[in-house]
């Protein structure tokens, strides 16, 4: 009896172990794919600030309006990102929480099923 209930702590220590690892893997993916997204979406903007640069210098007949049009876009951009800091920081963390509440439904649902 004594060798059950031994054998039954380990089985339940080895599996809060596997669920661990398998919470740190499914965190760590999520990050490598927003990292791989912003990259992605870093190069488009990139690309696409150079088109809107051109294009705005085809009116002005000037390179340089053209590309300081396009800078102060993202100046103003940048200055609705400083004065909505706070607004945005709490958006990103309900995102994360439900995001993290979802995956916990989810593993309870899953484990339920299980256990049946």
């Amino acid at each position: 009896m004594f060798g059950n209930v031994k054998n039954y702590v380990q089985d339940q220590i080895m599996l809060a172990k596997l669920e661990g690892i398998e919470s740190i893997g499914r965190i760590v993916s999520r990050i490598a794919v927003m990292i791989l997204m912003a990259i992605f979406a870093t190069f488009f903007l990139l690309i696409v600030s150079f088109a809107a640069g051109y294009y705005i210098s085809v009116f002005y007949d000037d390179y340089y309006i053209g590309f300081l049009i396009v800078a102060g876009i993202y100046f103003l951009l940048f200055l609705l990102l400083l004065i909505f800091k706070k607004g945005i920081q709490n958006l990103i963390i309900n995102m994360v929480i439900s995001s993290a509440m979802s995956d916990s439904k989810d593993d309870i649902k899953r484990i339920k099923k299980e256990n049946k």
